[in-house]
């Protein structure tokens, strides 16, 4: 039985002397391949710090992505229009902030409009918004629009009112029995102008 373990951990010791080898070879390789691009030692250490920093937020970016896609919470893709782009994401809360005191206003609603330059906008960039709201009771819409070069800043502008009105229009499905100044709240990145 002891010599079963000692055999054991020799063999793990090889292993793991064998993978410390590798590593320091891909290591030395890897330096002297980017000495050929003669890129300095500056560059390989920020592109080391990018990685770790890559490696530590991936969790978070993990944790968001497999809740938007698979929480039964995240209505995904509802067309408020007839082109393509036209979508929107709707996080439907549980529960009601309000108390069960009679108070018939349904839940409170955030608009989101995703920026990017007019370019790159998309309407899963919401999502941890849509999470941390949704827990504490409001229904968020997170709408997609037409970006350049598939429409214009006029395009863009249709695009996000409709969807706002399509909210406006059809948002009683998930509890929100009317409007009031209090109760719509729209929020926009960079994309102010729209």
């Amino acid at each position: 039985m002891l010599g079963g373990i000692r055999l054991f951990f020799s063999r793990l010791v090889a292993i793991f002397i064998n993978l410390i080898k590798d590593i320091f070879l891909v290591i030395t390789l890897a330096c002297r391949l980017f000495s050929y691009f003669r890129c300095g030692f500056q560059w390989i250490k920020r592109f080391g710090a990018m990685l770790i920093y890559v490696t530590f937020l991936s969790t978070a970016f993990y944790r968001v992505a497999f809740f938007y896609w698979l929480s039964p919470k995240v209505k995904k893709g509802i067309l408020y229009g007839s082109l393509p782009r036209n979508r929107l994401d709707l996080f439907v809360p549980s529960v009601s902030p309000y108390p069960q005191n009679g108070d018939k206003r349904g839940l409170p609603v955030v608009i989101f409009v995703t920026g990017g330059v007019w370019l790159i906008g998309y309407k899963g960039w919401g999502a941890l918004l849509g999470k941390r709201l949704m827990e504490r009771g409001v229904l968020v819409a997170t709408l997609d629009y037409r970006n350049f070069p598939q429409g214009t800043v006029s395009d863009m502008v249709l695009d996000v009112s409709q969807g706002v009105a399509w909210v406006m229009e059809n948002i009683h499905r998930w509890g929100v029995s009317g409007f009031t100044d209090q109760e719509l709240k729209m929020t926009n990145t960079c994309c102010v102008a729209v």
